[in-house]
């Protein structure tokens, strides 16, 4: 089967992690051809996973400076024409299928809606064409039950497909020590706990409910370590903090493995998510995650029992239940969140459900 997985980039995000993971595993069989395609330039910001593609997974570039132009539709159609590919599977905005869906009908088309469909849907005047593609060209595939509940009210189908969003294991590398090291010695001592965010710089992500809780549980003299990875934080939060002894902010990096097996918890703020990768990416290594009840988060988070969640998306909320994490920070089994992570949430049984649909 000859596969095209289609997004606007391959940088720090975690729908382009997931693409990189879905196409490596696919890339397993040598029965697939995996193509995957970028609309925008092949810079260093737009490929900051490349570097971790099977060597089976052919890469392509359509070189356009923004994601949505009338240069990467022409684009977008002509590799689909000379590609030939059995299966189009998209993971940026669905308009960029419009073409292809309708002059290629032996072309499968999916589209998978990393967050809420009115999220995912470019401008409501849109919501028509997006209907009619759902309904007749493209399958859509949600990925989690508040997505597909969002996708079933706005468009008013029931006809999107649930998957979960997998992860592959996230690895370790050869600096893991001197990273543990590290944070060992911006502990105040060996029971300081440690948490870490690991996002880009987005309002949807309300990294500053995240900053205002920290300061306040610093201010009231907590002991505590906050590492927050990620880009986009340059020139609000990293000046800010840069002498803070608690809260860290660290920048991209290319090893947040190393930086997991180091922390004890995985903290989100959010007010919107799908299904995070990176929270995922957490629990593949029993790292305790706290978050919102934003999204995806309230399929994955029970509270109390994998992980701590708070009630409703509020700051208020979100602060007490940070708080309550130091009275309760040994009630959760961390093995047995990696036990979860293994039956549900893993890159093989999440391609496992992708085969089996692109078959279909």
């Amino acid at each position: 089967m000859k596969i095209l997985q289609l997004s606007f980039t391959l940088s720090s995000g975690g729908a382009e992690r997931f693409v990189v993971d879905l196409c490596n595993h696919f890339a397993e069989n040598t029965d697939n051809e995996i193509v995957l395609v970028i609309t925008n330039e092949a810079n260093e910001r737009n490929t900051h996973y490349r570097q971790e593609l099977s060597a089976n997974v052919r890469f392509l570039s359509l070189g356009c400076k923004s994601g949505l132009t009338l240069k990467s539709f022409w684009r977008v159609f002509q590799i689909i024409r000379k590609e030939k590919p059995d299966v189009v599977h998209a993971h940026c905005q669905l308009l960029l299928l419009l073409l292809p869906a309708l002059f290629f009908p032996k072309i499968k088309f999916f589209h998978t809606l990393h967050s809420l469909a009115e999220v995912c849907l470019r401008s409501p005047k849109l919501k028509g064409l997006y209907r009619y593609l759902y309904k007749n060209k493209v399958q859509a595939i949600t990925i989690s039950d508040e997505c597909r509940q969002s996708f079933e009210a706005l468009y008013h189908l029931d006809n999107s497909i649930r998957i979960n969003n997998g992860r592959s294991p996230i690895a370790t590398t050869a600096e893991k020590e001197s990273i543990k090291e590290t944070v060992e010695k911006l502990k105040k001592d060996n029971h300081t706990p440690v948490f870490i965010h690991v996002a880009r710089r987005n309002p949807l992500k309300n990294q500053k409910r995240l900053f205002s809780t920290f300061e306040r549980l610093q201010q009231e003299g907590y002991d505590f370590l906050l590492l927050c990875i990620g880009s986009g934080y340059e020139q609000e939060y990293a000046p800010k903090y840069k002498d803070n002894a608690q809260i860290k902010i660290l920048g991209e990096k290319k090893n947040v493995g190393d930086y997991l097996a180091a922390s004890d918890f995985f903290v989100l703020s959010s007010d919107f998510e799908g299904l995070p990768i990176s929270l995922l990416e957490a629990m593949s290594m029993g790292v305790v995650p706290i978050s919102t009840p934003a999204g995806g988060v309230k399929d994955v988070i029970r509270d109390g029992e994998n992980g701590f969640m708070c009630s409703l998306i509020d700051d208020e909320e979100f602060y007490k239940t940070v708080k309550d994490v130091f009275a309760g920070s040994n009630t959760i089994d961390r093995d047995a969140i990696i036990k979860e992570y293994n039956e549900k949430y893993s890159m093989r049984s999440c391609a496992e459900r992708y085969n089996i649909l692109y078959q279909k």
